[in-house]
């Protein structure tokens, strides 16, 4: 079986504030899937944010964007390319 390299998926990390409530979590999540994340991962307690995503790595500021927007006051943290793979 030979596995063929998709198109990239990017993690953004952020810091994000001002999350108080599971509603805050959901709200976010609908904020950053209407930006077009694939996924993500937010931690209330950590104060923290993973959001995955296709594309040019530039468009990472839409999710940063979309946090603030969203009411939340984010920090990016970092942008790393994640290998994915099909088969």
């Amino acid at each position: 079986m030979v596995k063929v390299l998709n198109e990239p998926l990017w993690e953004l990390r952020v810091k994000i504030e001002g999350m108080r409530c599971a509603s805050c979590l959901n709200h976010l999540d609908s904020a950053l899937t209407k930006a077009g994340a694939e996924k993500s991962d937010i931690s209330i307690a950590k104060g923290f944010g993973k959001v995955w995503f296709k594309g040019p790595k530039e468009i990472d500021e839409l999710f940063t964007e979309a946090i603030l927007d969203a009411g939340y006051e984010p920090t990016k943290l970092s942008t790393e390319a994640v290998e994915t793979f099909e088969s």
